[in-house]
């Protein structure tokens, strides 16, 4: 599999609360710092990461599908929308990976954006509010704005009349809520709205018309004029507010404001304004509140609510991540949620549509009963809930995203029947003395996890490990490109770069992770030091050696005393040993067979400002030098496999020859030479002789040693040639603040990254032409995140971990950080039919539409047949009862196209379909009531006719 370019995100900013939506196509797309990170839940995996914005996202919004669909004005495609603090707006094409346009650039926030479609000429226009109150509509084809207005209210959000798409509602920060009644695209509001505030249960409703010459002027709020009283009276009675008191005024502010302002969108004029402790029900018709859900005392606040369309359903998501569910109880004079309980022929549960809805003006009491709850998720000090979504289509799943980048999913199924709509999981609304018989029959369950990091990342090391070949280690070699990613937490993550998923996670240490060295494919290294006292240089110091496949933690280095805390750890080329480099201690040198000390350097020695190892010699070399010294022996009488033992236990016990080289900080260079577990040589190297005064990075490949100081000086020493190579600064500034050196450890060219202040260059060395060529270069943009660390994923494609946590795999040729839908390495396929051509998806819908056989063959004309093989992969996503419920022969022409739209996600296509096969049962219920009738009265007039016949009979006189 190859590796492409992608984002993996990590955590979420408290700028990104709230920025969250799912889409009818089924993808969940959430802010996360300044990225646009898409999943699929059904498949537990992140399918799509967009970027960059220049500032933090805050608003994200999915194109609706309530248009109709062709090849050529409207094809099926994933399009978001996404508002950033900087005042951008982007529209993004999900599939491409690609910017359709971007506009705005006001330099003020985004607060809330929606989408405003005509269903008659497709077209979509985008409402954005901006802070301080500024509303813009746009042309997101054109870039263009169309009108801009302001109000004199601050605003926090917008919610669209789903049955007039001319009427919104604005809420304002001080809890009221603004009413337009001519929201047009291309036609500027007018000044005249009305406003209306209301203040829980204990204040009163006003209602107040704004006119442009009114529009400045200031309203009287209740609940300040009560501050200003009390403020007034202590000043007056010198009496001072006790903290009791304060607390109750700020538990009543809370109270008192509004969360959220939402339309129900099966019923018209029906809004639903939350707060923390109630829901008012009003009717913005008449202005008036009709019901009115109240928590009780032990029951955790109110955050955020979705009213369903297919059912009169809330759910309901509280303080505590507890979400709950929230049914509709019966009464006989709701006609449009009301069960037939005639004898006739029920007609088929359908969506309340803006044609055929009710209104709730002579509604006096509406009561929604608590069915289902969650389980309350407990949360880390770091973790809280940044969103909550609903998927729109089914109803019967929802989702929270943590700020930690974790995703969980619930999902409302029945017991006995498969079904997955909502109309079919609640048949019937709440009743009273029911709710356990319904809460039986339905489960609201957690079907799956997106997994998340915890906590930051400190530091960072890949899986690539310089070639080893021997008999006894089979898994030198990298199965899949891994990266072990150590916590501020003490926790270790494996995570897979080709799929961007978390493989794994440890619980380690109980500090931060310092540094990660991998042994070998299995087993790694770690270490973690905590300061003591008020010595920023002793401390105790712990290394552990974990192995991934049990998880099982071993303690290498056991100290428990306080000792100088360590600044580096490596581990040799041919795993044999690994060195501990102390701030003010001598050398450690360790065998990681044995896990015991060697060596430690004299007290004498310089301190090692970097280090690492020579890759000189390969276990290719040891083998074929013990194998002439196999040969010596006799081994006439000896068969193959007792050779291949005795070869092994002579690796076993003898122990190849390998170096360390080191740099202290008056630029003095040491390399000295492990053997038979001991030091045999002790080279110095003046500093003379390198010509750096001051080194601060040091890294070697073959016989090619790069030294790095303060400044960004590069050079590149020869040790076998003894000659000395600069490496040129990159661009007209060249770039200070050397960070990091790395050769590619499994390249076989001297191919080497650098990390900067400012940037990244890669350089490739040509030894034989003695010539550096620099591939590619990144400088940290003005907006956009700085890179903060460095480690190679292959040999093209660099990790890059950013300063916001994030992760970028960058394609070295391209300097691409994104890819498109299709060329994204995932776990397991999606079923999106979105991602395929435009004439790809028709064909794959029209398949569907007329579905014969679970097989689905089908002939393409030659100048098609390229679609087939992705048509192929689409249908082999769809389950095999969907396939055997669409090729049924009791299943008719429009069920079958209404459940390809919902496959399809076409909102248009469904609410159509619904619509179609409800007036065509009732038309056949209609015609079955004329033919009974009809009958009634034939049957009527024969026994007239007859008994009319018997009395002439009887009457006739004899002959």
């Amino acid at each position: 599999m190859t590796l492409s370019p992608k984002i993996i995100t990590t955590s979420s900013h408290p700028q990104n609360r709230g920025a969250c939506d799912w889409g009818w196509p089924g993808q969940v797309a959430y802010g996360s710092h300044t990225y646009l990170v898409v999943a699929d839940l059904n498949s537990s995996q992140v399918t799509q990461v967009l970027g960059v914005h220049k500032g933090n996202v805050t608003s994200v919004k999915w194109k609706p599908e309530d248009t109709h669909h062709d090849v050529v004005v409207n094809p099926y495609t994933l399009t978001l929308a996404a508002g950033d603090t900087h005042g951008d707006v982007t529209i993004w094409n999900v599939i491409k990976g690609e910017v359709k346009s971007r506009f705005g650039g006001t330099g003020k926030p985004v607060r809330d954006l929606t989408w405003i479609t005509n269903q008659e000429t497709s077209e979509a226009t985008l409402l954005v509010l901006y802070n301080k109150s500024d509303v813009i509509m746009w042309d997101f084809l054109t870039s263009s704005q169309l009108w801009k207005t302001s109000f004199p209210e601050p605003l926090s959000s917008i919610c669209i009349d789903p049955f007039n798409k001319s009427k919104a509602i604005f809420l304002c920060e001080d809890s009221t809520i603004l009413l337009l009644d001519d929201l047009q695209p291309k036609e500027a509001p007018s000044q005249k709205y009305r406003q209306i505030s209301f203040y829980g249960s204990k204040g009163p409703m006003h209602e107040t018309l704004q006119t442009t010459e009114e529009s400045g002027r200031l309203r009287r709020n209740s609940s300040s004029l009560n501050k200003f009283l009390n403020m007034t009276t202590s000043l007056i009675t010198g009496s001072v507010e006790s903290k009791s008191s304060k607390k109750s005024i700020s538990e009543e502010d809370k109270a008192q404001q509004c969360l959220q302002v939402v339309f129900h969108p099966g019923i018209r004029h029906m809004v639903f304004m939350v707060y923390s402790a109630q829901v008012d029900i009003i009717d913005i018709d008449v202005c008036i509140v009709m019901s009115t859900i109240r928590l009780d005392l032990r029951s955790s606040y109110f955050v955020r609510i979705f009213p369903c369309q297919q059912k009169d359903v809330l759910y309901c998501l509280h303080e505590n991540t507890c979400i709950t569910i929230r049914v509709r109880r019966e009464d006989t004079s709701h006609c449009s949620y009301t069960e037939n309980m005639s004898s006739a022929p029920t007609t088929p549960s359908t969506p309340i549509t803006p044609e055929y809805g009710e209104t709730i003006s002579d509604k006096s009491d509406i009561t929604y009963d608590l069915i289902w709850q969650s389980d309350a998720v407990r949360l880390s000090n770091q973790s809280t809930v940044y969103g909550f979504c609903v998927h729109p289509g089914s109803e019967t799943s929802a989702a929270l995203i943590f700020s930690d980048g974790k995703i969980l999913y619930w999902e409302l199924v029945k017991t006995r029947t498969n079904s997955w709509l909502l109309k079919d999981i609640v048949p019937k609304l709440s009743r009273r003395g029911q709710n356990a018989k319904m809460s039986d029959e339905c489960r609201f369950l957690l079907t799956g996890m997106i997994k998340g990091f915890p906590s930051p990342v400190y530091t960072t090391k890949s899986n690539l490990l310089p070639h080893v070949t021997i008999v006894n280690d089979p898994i030198s070699k990298p199965q899949t490109p891994l990266m072990a990613l150590g916590l501020d937490n003490g926790n270790i993550i494996i995570l897979n770069t080709q799929t961007g998923q978390i493989e794994r996670e440890f619980s380690v240490h109980c500090n931060t992770v310092k540094g990660i060295e991998w042994v070998n494919q299995k087993t790694m290294l770690s270490w973690t030091c905590s300061k003591s006292g008020s010595s920023g240089s002793l401390g105790r110091n712990e290394v552990l050696l974990t192995t991934i496949s049990s998880g099982i933690v071993e303690n290498f280095r056991q100290r428990h005393k306080i000792e100088s805390l360590i600044t580096d750890m490596k581990v040799s080329p041919l795993r044999q040993y690994v060195v501990i480099a102390f701030k003010s201690q001598p050398l450690e040198v360790w065998c990681l067979q044995t896990k015991n000390l060697l060596r430690e350097l004299p007290a004498g020695c310089q301190q090692p400002r970097a280090l690492t190892w020579a890759p000189l010699c390969s276990w290719k070399t040891v083998v074929r030098k013990r194998s002439q010294k196999l040969v010596s022996k006799d081994i006439s009488d000896m068969s193959k496999v007792d050779i291949q033992n005795l070869l092994h236990d002579m690796e076993k016990k003898q122990i190849a020859k390998e170096q360390c080289v080191m740099a202290d900080r008056d630029g003095t260079i040491c390399r000295i030479t492990l053997e038979e577990r001991s030091i045999a040589d002790l080279t110095i190297f003046p500093p003379e002789v390198n010509g750096m005064s001051s080194i601060t990075h040091i890294a070697m490949k073959d016989d090619i040693l790069m030294l790095g100081d303060v400044t960004g000086t590069l050079c590149l020493w020869n040790l076998t040639e003894k000659t000395l190579k600069s490496v040129p600064r990159s661009g007209d500034k060249p770039y200070t603040g050397l960070k990091t050196l790395l050769f590619h450890p499994e390249s076989k060219d001297h191919r080497f990254a650098v990390l900067y202040d400012q940037g990244v260059d890669v350089w490739l060395f040509s030894q034989s032409q003695d010539q550096l060529k620099l591939l590619r270069s990144w400088k940290n943009s003005k907006y956009g995140p700085k890179v903060s660390d460095i480690e190679w994923a292959d040999l093209n494609h660099i990790c890059m971990v950013m300063d916001d946590g994030s992760i970028h795999v960058v394609d070295i040729a391209s300097s691409k950080v994104t890819c498109t839908w299709n060329q994204r390495n995932r776990t397991n396929a999606v079923f999106c039919p979105q991602t395929l051509p435009a004439q790809a998806a028709m064909i794959l819908k029209h398949l569907l539409q007329n579905a014969s056989s679970t097989t689905m063959e089908y002939v393409l004309t030659p100048d098609r047949a390229k679609l087939k093989e992705s048509i192929d992969d689409q249908i082999n996503q769809i389950d095999r009862e969907t396939l055997d419920f669409l090729t049924s022969d009791n299943v008719g022409t429009g069920q079958r196209c209404l459940l390809t739209a919902r496959l399809f996600g076409d909102e248009f296509d469904v609410n159509f379909w619904t619509k179609a096969l409800y007036f065509i049962q009732s038309s056949k219920h209609d015609h079955a009531k004329e033919y009974l009738s009809t009958k009634e009265v034939v049957g009527k007039t024969m026994r007239v006719v007859r008994e009319h016949h018997l009395i002439v009979s009887n009457h006739r006189p004899a002959s």
